[in-house]
């Protein structure tokens, strides 16, 4: 089975798009895997839909709430013939750009229990943007502005949702998955000074190959490659968000020179840090697939 990787051509171009979720994929699109590399936020309105995330399926009903997070496989497992999805897609450098800090224990708690119900007012509020952003969808400078504000304000709706939502225990889990959920909660805490798959198989008591091969059947994507995405998400975080050189943030990410991290940036960025921080940014997918 072929993985679509959505890209931005897909949304138009922009850094985010409102989509309606089966318009968007279109026909043929149950059994089919996608991929994005930001983040997709998916509200259930109508009908109900079953669905796979990495590893794990779910069952969603209307009223309720599902994020993908980046990189992650999504496919469409199966519909009702009354479903109706409303999406949000944001790139992972708009969110960059918003003025909040990222709560990664949250994100842990999304990679996990991806789903969340809304109560009638949330999915009022939430149909309510999307019909907002429709009427603003237009080129101009001021209402650009008008999109970015709905876009926050629909982050930060859904972040309080899943701070407020209760964890489903899942006792399903393979060995790979339990590893793989382990590994993720390890990197989390440590990234920004740990960088080496064997310190996180060390505290795991695997091997650094079995650990990268767990991973990798799990994810699709290699334990350095994970590692490498998150201290590149950190570092384009700081060089958006604060006035830290290029030192500093060397320092704070534990990189052994400050060209040890420009060459590091450079590598999975496609640029250097100031060229990021002046908008210079070019695509280019963080750490390598092996």
């Amino acid at each position: 089975m072929n993985t679509y990787r959505i890209e931005d051509r897909d949304l138009n171009g922009r850094n985010f798009a409102f989509k309606d979720l089966t318009t968007f994929l279109g026909q043929g699109f149950q059994g089919q895997s996608f991929v994005f590399d930001g983040f997709a936020f998916c509200i259930c309105t109508n009908g109900c839909i079953r669905i796979r995330i990495n590893y794990s399926e779910y069952q969603v009903m209307s009223g309720k709430m599902f994020v993908v997070l980046p990189k992650h496989i999504f496919s469409v497992l199966e519909y009702s013939a009354d479903v109706k999805v409303r999406t949000v897609f944001i790139s992972l450098d708009f969110m960059h750009h918003l003025p909040i800090t990222p709560d990664f224990d949250l994100l842990a708690h999304i990679n996990i229990y991806p789903c969340a119900k809304l109560d009638k007012e949330q999915v009022e509020d939430m149909m309510n943007l999307y019909s907002v952003f429709q009427h603003y969808d237009k080129e101009e400078k001021l209402y650009r502005q008008i999109q970015d504000a709905l876009v926050l304000s629909l982050v930060l709706i859904a972040v309080s949702v899943f701070k407020e939502s209760p964890a489903e225990q899942d006792n399903t889990s393979t060995r790979q998955e339990s590893l793989t959920r382990s590994f993720f909660n390890l990197l989390l805490q440590h990234f920004e000074i740990e960088k080496n798959v064997s310190f996180y198989a060390d505290k795991l008591c695997v091997t650094p190959k079995y650990l990268t091969m767990a991973v990798k059947s799990v994810t699709r994507h290699s334990v350095q490659c994970w590692i490498n995405e998150l201290v590149l998400t950190e570092s384009k975080r700081y060089l958006k968000m604060t006035d830290f050189t290029v030192c500093q943030i060397s320092e704070r990410l534990n990189f052994p020179t400050d060209s040890a991290f420009v060459r590091f940036f450079r590598t999975h960025a496609g640029c250097t840090p100031l060229e990021y921080r002046k908008g210079k940014e070019t695509i280019k997918m963080a750490g390598n697939r092996r």
